[in-house]
């Protein structure tokens, strides 16, 4: 292998004893099959290793991750999408821009940096939320080397589109000039979101303890907006933390 093709999966929600438990309950049939359909995504494009992301969201499930949830539904219904070696859980992040980077951060953080990333396919459930993942691609430089893939293009399966559409748009308004998401009210919204069962901060640890990925969460932990960092250095500090892309 000369280089790495990687499936990242963004999650929303947890599966715990049988169910699925999500912000919008109505719609777990479709969490459940984007999960399902995991497997055949990784072989379509023949990804080599696969991150699945997400961290403890639902408070009816202190402890659980989505990703290790959801790697454990994998495993019960046989629908593994990698070897068992090259599946990977990222169990901090928190919203989408996230889902990116700390998704990438733990690739990096399991395989090491010589060889160079070839492509990225983001998996999402909801295509309207594919604006999200666009904007943090295109901030980070990378956008050329990601492959969004939602699991329902339109939203139309959802329990209620028209509501989900409408949601998107507003969000993508509210965060139109900050992508990554670093100022106060989408901080306390994190930390809303958060039901680990150790403290919101040391969920990032593992990170902060590689030099190599450190200065990342340093540069953007200094500010409390994305446009208080110029887009050439969030590039060149996002470029020397996750790179080689090839």
């Amino acid at each position: 292998m000369s280089s790495i093709s990687l499936l990242l999966v963004c999650l929303q929600g947890v599966y715990k004893k049988g169910r699925f438990l999500c912000e919008y309950p109505a719609d777990n049939g479709v969490h459940l099959s984007h999960l399902l359909g995991i497997a055949e995504l990784a072989k379509k494009f023949r990804n080599s290793h696969v991150v699945l992301s997400g961290g403890p969201t639902q408070p009816r499930a202190p402890g659980i991750s989505e990703s290790t949830s959801a790697k454990g539904f994998l495993e019960q219904k046989d629908s593994l999408p990698c070897p068992r070696g090259s599946l990977l859980v990222d169990e901090s992040a928190l919203d989408t821009a996230q889902n990116i980077v700390m998704g990438l951060a733990t690739l990096r953080l399991a395989v090491g940096w010589q060889l160079p990333i070839r492509e990225v396919v983001v998996s999402i459930c909801w295509g309207p939320k594919r604006r999200r993942v666009d904007a943090v691609t295109s901030l980070l430089g990378i956008s050329d080397r990601v492959h969004v893939v939602p699991h329902d293009w339109d939203g139309s399966l959802a329990f209620s589109p028209d509501a989900l559409r409408a949601g998107e748009a507003k969000f993508v308004e509210e965060s139109e000039d900050d992508v990554l998401l670093l100022g106060p009210k989408w901080e306390a919204k994190r930390r809303q979101r958060w039901h680990g069962s150790g403290s919101y901060e040391s969920r990032l640890d593992h990170f902060l303890a590689h030099q190599r990925i450190r200065p990342w969460f340093d540069l953007i932990g200094s500010v409390s907006h994305t446009n208080d960092i110029s887009k050439d250095q969030l590039q060149q500090v996002f470029g020397k933390a996750i790179g080689p892309f090839s």
